[in-house]
């Protein structure tokens, strides 16, 4: 794979290249997989798909919670206050688009059938960086040059996928304690099993902590529990500015004590909203 004339792209090839094994990737594959192994994707897609997103724009910035009420709300509005940060154009708040990787596998597998003398041109899941690309293309389209994009979802559903899909983005992988997430989950969705949901979690945490093993010091990928970055958010503020070069001199920090807690399921009795622990 070529690695680019471009600093920017050099570590996030590299480390694509530990995760790609000329592997042919199947739709029917578990979501919450903690097999990591590698995907088919020829470098010239690879090459394509960083032309897409655009070689003037820095690696956008993609905050994965462990499950919906992980936190991503607060930590998103947290990583936004960066100046050099531009979060959800065109108010798009959540970005299932790992979730896809299915459905463009299977088109792409439809496409060889259609006429099979492709296969043997192309890498098995080529379409996962282009579709990838385009789309970060659009999101850049709705900020201004020179921003670093920010989107979110509170999901770790197809993570496996995420360095083929997002192979030049950088990554925050956002966990929660499991009693209160499961807590907060069922008193928000009352129809949700308790068992089912313990379940999500489990898996998803797995599968994020064995992601987050994996990766080496330039994958830029960050670890981060809500709970840490709750109690000490200027911690988690430097720790993200020195894990993704961005200038911390310029994070306005005295702004933090002012960010508003949002989307808590618990409330007081005199009606505020609270962040307290939930006793298990």
């Amino acid at each position: 794979m070529s690695q680019g004339g471009s600093p920017l792209f050099r570590g996030p090839v590299n480390s694509l290249r530990r995760f790609l094994r000329e592997r042919v990737c199947g739709r029917g594959s578990d979501p919450f997989a903690t097999d990591l192994g590698g995907i088919d994707i020829r470098p010239q897609a690879l090459d394509t798909a960083r032309g897409l997103r655009g070689t003037d724009r820095d690696g956008a910035i993609v905050l994965l919670g462990v499950m919906p009420r992980s936190g991503t709300v607060y930590t998103g509005e947290l990583i936004r206050l960066h100046p050099q940060v531009h979060a959800y154009p065109y108010d798009l708040w959540e970005i299932p688009f790992l979730e896809l990787t299915g459905d463009l596998i299977a088109a792409q597998e439809k496409f060889f059938k259609l006429y099979r003398f492709n296969r043997d041109k192309m890498g098995q899941c080529d379409m996962l960086p282009l579709f990838g690309a385009a789309f970060l293309a659009y999101l850049h389209s709705g900020i201004p040059t020179g921003k670093t994009l920010l989107i979110k979802n509170p999901d770790m559903a197809y993570l496996r996928y995420f360095p083929a899909v997002f192979p030049y983005e950088r990554l925050v992988l956002l966990l929660r304690d499991g009693r209160d997430l499961v807590h907060s989950t069922v008193k928000t969705w009352p129809e949700k099993s308790f068992a089912q949901t313990c379940r999500l979690w489990q898996r998803s945490t797995r599968l994020a902590l064995e992601y987050a093993q994996r990766c080496g010091p330039g994958d830029r990928c960050l670890l981060a529990k809500y709970e840490d970055v709750v109690a000490d958010p200027r911690g988690f503020v430097r720790t993200l500015c020195t894990t993704f070069g961005l200038n911390e001199n310029s994070f306005p920090f005295e702004a933090i004590d002012t960010l508003p807690m949002r989307g808590s399921s618990s409330l007081k009795k005199d009606g505020k909203v609270s962040w307290d622990p939930v006793e298990p």
